[in-house]
């Protein structure tokens, strides 16, 4: 692994996804990124929202992004260790276009989410079962 340049990568790759994510996906979504952070190729960025899972169903759904949500509102990244630019800029588009999709629409349909659960949600108005 060390004299095929696998782990040299896996830091410049780190970091240029580190970049991109700070670049795009935290100058377009201030107010839905709370932190970008990660060391080597593990990666992950917290929201400001309770839970993350919308963008990751939403990255899957349109682009075949597979990533991951942990601790509720972090989205982790934990790529191959021989990713390259070109793949990178795929998940950081693919985020970055669920975030915008999802947009203002993201706490409400968490709370849509809680309501179907048998939560109270947090709705402008009450929940109700649609039979």
């Amino acid at each position: 692994m060390i004299n095929d340049g696998v782990i040299e990568n896996s830091r410049k790759m780190g970091e240029y996804f580190r970049k991109q994510a700070h670049e795009i996906i935290e100058k377009n979504h201030p107010e839905t990124v709370n932190e970008i952070r990660g060391l080597g190729l593990i990666d992950g960025i917290q929201l400001n929202k309770p839970s993350g899972q919308p963008v990751v169903d939403l990255c899957f759904k349109d682009s075949n992004v597979l990533i991951n949500n942990t601790n509720g509102n972090v989205l982790r990244f934990v790529p191959p260790l021989i990713v390259n630019e070109e793949e990178i800029d795929i998940v950081i588009k693919a985020v970055d276009e669920a975030m915008t999709k999802l947009g203002n629409y993201l706490g409400y349909y968490l709370a849509f989410l809680a309501c179907e659960a048998g939560g109270t949600g947090s709705l402008p108005v009450p929940c109700r079962k649609y039979t």
